[in-house]
């Protein structure tokens, strides 16, 4: 009745004051990363933080053989795999909210994925930070990436 829609009305602003709570900090964390592991990093325009020695390629059409690993800033490990991809057009839409999984599009149609790809030179493997608003966003993958989780992308662009 009234009483137990009150309850999970009260609920749905709890969770939802957390997750803003989560979002607030998630640059912050990003930032303890960064000098918990003594990492010098460039941000892109769009927010993907690479090292800055990095020299960047621009990978652009074509076939890319990838090998990477997409883990949380404390190393849980939620994705790993080796892709032969073709890159998308530059203008890759940005995830939105309320993916259902099977909609959700795969790792490589990810901005922050896709980006990159696009500046890592062929040969080189290295680590990236993708801020989660360039990969799962406010929904997480909807199965063990939660909501604003920035992740470390360790890739390696092999040589075709």
């Amino acid at each position: 009745g009234k009483a137990d829609s009150n309850f999970l009305a009260r609920v749905e602003n709890y969770k939802r004051g957390e997750l803003l709570k989560i979002k607030a900090d998630e640059k912050s964390r990003i930032q303890r990363f960064l000098l918990a592991h003594q990492l010098k990093y460039a941000s892109s325009p769009s927010g993907l933080l690479y090292p800055k020695e990095l020299q960047l390629a621009n990978n652009t059409g074509g076939e890319l053989a990838v090998r990477f690993q997409l883990a949380s800033l404390d190393g849980q490990v939620f994705q790993s795999g080796f892709r032969r991809l073709t890159l998308p057009p530059v203008n890759v839409p940005k995830v939105q909210a309320g993916f259902e999984p099977a909609q959700r599009p795969g790792v490589a149609h990810l901005p922050g994925f896709v980006e990159a790809m696009r500046i890592i030179p062929k040969g080189r493997k290295t680590k990236m930070i993708i801020p989660s608003a360039l990969i799962f966003g406010a929904t997480g993958n909807n199965t063990d990436v939660p909501p604003y989780t920035p992740l470390v992308c360790e890739m390696e662009v092999l040589n075709n």
